[in-house]
């Protein structure tokens, strides 16, 4: 089954985060997320969070969190949210920036760059800027890995 994150972002209003107790049909026990209308029952992959930290040998920073750039919110059934819960859909980002992307709903999900700044938008004129060691941590080495899987993500039809 093939799925459109763009219509989604286009045609909804999502969460912010889907780890709450109720929030717009969605509930959350004991850290799975259970959406009622999509039945996404799993729960989030600390293996996932642990190779972005390796594959990017990144080491923990103070200010700093781990960012999904699609959000999990937008998984429609367990598989999605699969996709979603990946090293190469997150990005180790400051705290300011992250929640600059929050205050937009977590629209920012198209993922480009411009030499060592990642930057993300939605699909008006809203994006933010991540410098390197600034506001994102990430190893160069990766960048087109994350790229072609945001790209990926975000053109399955």
């Amino acid at each position: 089954m093939k799925y459109n994150f763009i219509n989604k972002v286009l045609f909804s209003k999502f969460m912010q985060t889907v780890f709450k107790i109720k929030s717009r049909g969605n509930l959350v026990l004991a850290g799975k997320h259970y959406n009622r209308r999509s039945r996404v029952t799993v729960t989030r992959s600390p293996d996932e969070k642990r190779k972005y930290f390796l594959i990017h040998r990144v080491g923990k920073k103070e200010g700093f969190e781990l960012h999904h750039v699609v959000p999990l919110a937008w998984a429609a059934n367990d598989e999605h949210f699969r996709l979603l819960d990946r090293w190469n859909n997150m990005l180790y980002i400051d705290g300011y920036s992250h929640s600059r992307v929050t205050a937009n709903n977590s629209r920012n999900v198209v993922m480009t760059n411009d030499n060592s700044t990642i930057i993300l938008s939605d699909f008006t004129n809203n994006h933010v800027e991540l410098e390197i060691r600034k506001n994102v941590i990430y190893s160069l080495e990766k960048l087109d890995d994350l790229l072609s899987y945001n790209f990926d993500l975000l053109n399955i039809h």
